[in-house]
């Protein structure tokens, strides 16, 4: 990736913020070195890593602690022979081995994503060296004493040692008759030998050896005499701890040197995961999503510029495989260059195996290279105008950039004479269009506004300005340039209002009409937009409106089957028993003929029939209702009988000119509204049945996931589909299959024409080949 471009762009703002989010050094040299990826599948390899883990961390799921200290010198060091690492290396490679085993064992777990499974896979655990490396030395690289007998016994004895000395310097300091010698009551070390403040004027008084003297030569540093012996003991007792020590650190040296290969790979695996771990750290705080990968189109939506923080302005532009070139114009200060950085630096962050601040649905391709000409690069030592160093910039463009290329262009044929200067952008233009290279350039000149609408490849933009404000909106617009209102903003800024009206005069005589197009071009784009999205809310609204509909009147319909088969189970639990209890009686009646008996089976005669006319009553009202909801509309399978011959039919479906075409026999009519009435809805044959795939409960018809109509008549396969498609709506599901063979074609095509007009239907289509082809009818619902 051209640097000179990354340094524009502020990319190094981007990687020093990762750098806050790693835990080892090793992770900043990473980021440091400025991986970028171009080839598709090592980029979404990295980036899938980093979506993985920023998942993990929006569902709250916890993560391991990073703990990873520098090891590289212990590294470079161990595998040469007779070098010995000393504890504070041993310390800081427990360290990364228990960190190590940490992140391998989460990233090992059942549920986490193949790419991070694979990157745990990776990482090498020697089998003992942690338990090793933890017998001699702890994390902060202390020495265990306790651990190991031979050094708990040398520990022990110089404790000792050093206990004899301080209570012998205890007792010189707190003899009365040495009180007024020592200028503290606290001995001190000299070169690891312990020594009384004496002062001066009490030199002789005690024997011993001077050390030192004070620099204000007041107190000298006595070691008395008795206690040399002792100190001297003491120095043999830390010598000997010291070389067990070293012998120790030796031996864990050279049993360590076996695992250089798998430390070395502990330690670069650790670093990617670590990255990988950063960049899903700043995804959730700018919350980022993955960008979506093309060969040639860019599309940003809602995408934020990261340096900018809660006061970046959401930017929304495309650039389609048949447009090359976006050019952008409109006011000063009205966010064209944040616009071309924003899409400069969102490109290099997914090249960089990050995810980007946009929504869903922002899509990039990935370019070979990113260049860049931004800004004002004047330079006095090499003696460069700003025009000149603009085009030493892009003359090494021109040279460098080809078709797979992004090149960002701030403030094109700025500089020098407007003429000329429009010339020279135009050539660039032509130039870059001829390769096919991606280019955002941003510009003032009104040519170039021209240019945008002549050349195919090119596309006019413009930031919005709020013209009752006075002020950018910092919004793009697709499709028409923009005014720069140089004279709104100088204005705003103080230019005395006398200066800005003869300006404006000045404007008045020169002005073409270009201007004024370009008014009411964008005044016609703006409303455009506003009616398309109120087109869109309405047409949303609209949608749920008739599904809500649709879904009560298929739940009308499915409570009336409750109640009518729930009122039959009622009537046959109320015969059974009657009838048990009629049994009866007519065995007492053939007994003994009693007249009790008789008046008894009357009574249960009386009482059956005014339970079946009551519920014959009930059941007849609630049909009557079905009927008047059912049977109002007319629809594709209704019962029909025509006027003029009495026949009954079947509505076939409904032509353009509000009429029907009626189906009776073997034969077609087309009538209108006034010449059929609708019959009840008679029940369909026995013989006819519908193919259930996957049984469900409940009481209405459970939708099938297969619909077979093979051998149906036409009107009993329009009730059978329309059946099934209340079934599907109820029970939520999003596909099933239709078959309906071939034959002639008449069942397929009235099936195709009624799931048309269905809004709940999302698409349909024949299967393929090897799975029925034109005999079966793939159906998908809306979600």
């Amino acid at each position: 990736m051209n640097k000179h471009t990354l340094s524009l762009l502020s990319f190094q703002a981007v990687i020093d913020e990762l750098k806050g989010y790693t835990a080892g050094e090793e992770a900043k040299k990473l980021l440091d070195e400025l991986v970028f990826h171009t080839e598709k599948d090592q980029a979404d390899a990295d980036l899938s890593c980093t979506t993985a883990v920023r998942k993990m961390m929006d569902a709250s799921m916890v993560l391991p602690a990073f703990d990873l200290p520098e090891i590289a010198p212990a590294l470079k060091l161990l595998p040469k022979q007779g070098t010995v690492l000393d504890a504070h290396d041993f310390g800081g490679l427990l360290r990364t081995l228990l960190c190590c085993t940490s992140v391998k064992r989460f990233l090992s777990q059942d549920d986490t994503p193949d790419v991070l499974r694979a990157m745990a896979d990776k990482l090498p655990l020697p089998k003992t060296l942690s338990k090793d490396i933890g017998a001699l030395v702890d994390r902060d690289g202390e020495i265990q004493y306790s651990k190991i007998p031979s050094l708990a016994k040398l520990q022990q004895l110089v404790k000792k040692a050093r206990s004899s000395i301080e209570k012998r310097a205890s007792a010189y300091i707190n003899n009365p008759d040495f009180s007024e010698y020592f200028q503290t009551d606290v001995a001190t070390l000299k070169d690891g030998r312990t020594v009384l403040p004496l002062k001066a004027q009490y030199k002789g008084r005690i024997k011993g050896i001077i050390h030192e003297v004070s620099s204000t030569g007041q107190t000298l540093f006595l070691e008395p005499a008795d206690i040399v012996d002792m100190n001297n003991d003491l120095v043999v007792q830390e010598n000997a701890l010291r070389g067990e020590i070293h012998r120790l650190l030796r031996e864990l040296t050279e049993s360590t040197r076996q695992y250089c290969h798998e430390l070395a790979l502990i330690n670069t695996q650790m670093a990617e995961i670590d990255v990988v771990f950063s960049k899903a750290k700043y995804s959730r705080v700018h919350k980022c999503q993955p960008a979506l990968s093309s060969k040639t189109d860019v599309v940003l939506k809602n995408a934020r510029h990261p340096l900018l923080g809660r006061d970046a302005v959401p930017l929304n532009y495309s650039l389609d495989s048949a447009t090359s070139i976006l050019l952008v114009t409109g006011p000063n200060t009205g966010g064209k260059t944040v616009t071309v950085k924003t899409l400069g630096i969102l490109a290099a962050m997914n090249q960089f195996g990050m995810e980007i601040p946009a929504d869903e649905g922002t899509t990039l391709p990935l370019f070979d290279d990113i260049f860049a000409d931004i800004g004002d690069e004047q330079s006095i030592e090499q003696s460069l105008s700003t025009f000149q160093a603009h085009m030493k910039n892009i003359a090494f463009i021109c040279t460098h950039a080809g078709p797979l290329s992004l090149v960002l262009l701030d403030e094109l044929g700025a500089g020098t004479d407007p003429e000329e200067g429009t010339a020279i952008a135009m050539a660039l233009l032509d130039h870059f269009l001829s390769k096919k290279t991606k280019v955002l350039a941003t510009t003032h000149h009104g040519i170039l506004k021209n240019y945008g609408y002549m050349k195919t490849g090119v596309m006019n933009a413009s930031m919005e300005f709020d013209a009752e404000k006075l002020a950018p909106t910092y919004k793009v617009i697709m499709g028409i340039p923009g005014e720069s209102h140089a004279l709104t903003i100088a204005g705003r800024t103080g230019v005395p209002d006398g200066i800005i009206s003869a300006a404006r005069d000045y404007l008045t005589e020169e002005r073409t009409d270009i201007s004024r197009l370009i008014d009411e071009l964008s005044r016609e784009k703006r409303k455009l937009l506003e009616q398309e999205q109120q087109q869109r809310e309405k047409e949303l609204a609209t949608r749920e409106i008739f599904r809500d509909i649709s879904l009560k009147e298929i739940l009308l319909r499915q409570r009336e089957r409750e109640l009518r088969e729930h009122g039959l189970a009622d009537i046959s639990t109320f015969l059974k028993d009657s009838r048990k209890t009629l049994e009866r009686i007519i065995k007492e009646i053939r007994e003994g003929a009693k007249q009790e008996a008789i008046d008894e089976g009357r009574k249960l005669l009386g009482m059956i029939e005014a339970k079946a006319e009551k519920e014959t009553q009930r059941i007849a009202e609630l049909e009557d209702i079905s009927q008047d909801k059912e049977d109002t509309q007319i629809r594709e399978g209704c019962h029909v009988r025509v006027h003029s011959t009495g026949q009954e039919g079947t509505v076939i479906r409904k032509t353009r000119n509000n009429q029907f075409i009626i189906g009776t026999g073997s034969m077609k009519v087309t009538l209108s509204e006034k010449d059929f009435s609708i019959l009840p809805h008679k029940t369909k044959d026995k013989n006819i049945t519908v193919e259930i795939v996957t049984p469900h409960s409940g009481s209405m018809a459970p939708a099938a996931f297969e619909l077979n109509v093979m051998g149906f008549r036409l009107a009993d396969a329009m009730r059978a589909l329309e059946k099934q498609m209340d079934a599907v709506l109820v029970q939520g599901i999003a596909e099933f299959t239709i078959l309906h063979g071939k034959g002639t074609g008449t069942l397929q095509h009235a099936i195709h024409e009624y799931l048309a007009q269905l809004p709940f239907v999302e698409t349909f289509h024949f299967a393929r080949p090897e799975f029925g082809g034109s005999g079966k009818t793939v159906v998908i619902l809306r979600k």
